[in-house]
């Protein structure tokens, strides 16, 4: 079943709105009493324009939350078919490069603690993406520009032409990262625009269905008086 993009009380107003159209459509007296309360028909269709923008905004947030889903499952397959990548050439550079702190700190992977130890720092793979992404984008750059880390990853099996790749996927992730995030905005922008689309429609709504309560009393009970006078 296809989702409306509504919450259960957004559905239930809607519902009642349409039901309130076409029940004033349906009845000329209840039409008649709406008009001379001011229900004519630029107000009607001012209030039928709330409800189908309200649902139209839904629909929106439901193709929105379909393209953050899309882009964040393209950007975790990407992110999970080059980690073990990463992983290779990372920890290559801490096996061969222990005891070397400069090249370690230039490469991140160093990080001098208080007491004046360091210790071996590097990113896991559910870290923050975007920092992540910062992380590798640096230890690319530096494994392949600077001249004696290249020479020293070279010789341990790691080339300038696996390296290079490795950085293609972080250029790859950085732009599918971003198209997440632009994803995961729209959807938030959806959400909102679709509850500010409802909050415009509660009121309009509300008012017209007290009317439509009051003009219903009366006409019950002229009904009512007339059946007891045909009596």
């Amino acid at each position: 079943m296809m989702t409306t993009g509504m919450r259960q009380k957004q559905e239930a107003l809607y519902n009642e709105s349409l039901a309130l159209f076409d029940e004033v459509s349906d009845k000329a007296w209840l039409a008649e009493g709406m008009r001379e309360h001011g229900y004519d028909a630029d107000r009607w269709a001012f209030g039928e324009a709330l409800a189908a923008t309200a649902h139209d905004l839904a629909r929106a947030r439901v193709v929105a939350e379909a393209s953050q889903l899309g882009a964040t499952d393209t950007f975790n397959r990407m992110f999970d078919r080059a980690w073990p990548h990463f992983q290779l050439a990372i920890q290559t550079s801490v096996d061969v490069l222990q005891g070397q702190t400069e090249y370690l700190d230039l490469l991140g992977l160093h990080e001098a603690r208080q007491n004046g130890l360091s210790q071996i720092s590097k990113p896991g793979k559910r870290d923050n993406d975007e920092q992540t992404l910062a992380w590798l984008d640096n230890y690319y750059e530096v494994a392949l520009d600077h001249p004696a880390i290249a020479a020293i990853l070279t010789a341990n099996n790691l080339p300038p032409a696996k390296l290079a790749k490795d950085a293609a996927w972080v250029r790859d992730l950085k732009q599918a990262n971003r198209h997440k995030e632009q994803a995961i905005t729209a959807k938030s922008r959806a959400v909102k625009d679709r509850n500010d689309a409802f909050e415009q429609l509660r009121p309009w709504l509300r008012r017209a269905q007290r009317t439509a309560r009051t003009i219903k009393k009366e006409h019950a009970a002229q009904q009512t008086a007339t059946a007891g006078v045909e009596v």
